[in-house]
């Protein structure tokens, strides 16, 4: 950056007169569409790697919808009553895709960041179905492995 340029950038930061909101050029920081509670979402994904993302809320005219943004993948919940419905919804759906050891914290509410105050809430994972085996090697050791009758 040229030092003229620095100088209109600290001139037009330091000065008095008004300029837009951060929303203005962050929309992501108006709320105004969005239900005033956010939480951050943390746990393990699908490929076993850590990972803690915020879910926003969105309030439409069925509810609340609960958004996941991670690397390329979007989830949306459908509506309902209260925030709470919604990322419960959102649980169930990232369980069911195998991401694991899922918890979240509230870290905006009523428009207001909470930081780390509020506790974390873990989400057990569902339990795992027991794999059958259906291969012809599978039968064939099963079929050793009998107690003789």
């Amino acid at each position: 950056m040229r030092d003229v340029d620095r100088l209109d950038f600290h001139l037009v930061c330091s000065s008095r007169a008004s300029r837009p909101s951060c929303t203005a050029f962050y929309p992501e920081f108006a709320m105004s569409d969005q239900a005033q509670e956010k939480h951050q979402l943390a746990g393990l994904d699908t490929r076993e790697r850590g990972f803690s993302r915020p879910i926003a809320f969105e309030q439409g005219d069925g509810g609340y919808h609960a958004i996941l943004r991670y690397e390329t993948t979007r989830v949306v919940t459908t509506a309902h009553d209260t925030p709470g419905a919604a990322l419960e919804e959102l649980i169930r759906t990232l369980q069911g895709q195998g991401y694991s050891q899922l918890r979240s914290q509230l870290s905006v509410r009523g428009g207001t960041y909470l930081g780390s105050q509020e506790p974390w809430i873990e989400y057990p994972d569902p339990a795992q179905q027991p794999e059958t085996p259906d291969g012809l090697i599978s039968k064939f050791f099963a079929w050793f492995n009998r107690s003789p009758s």
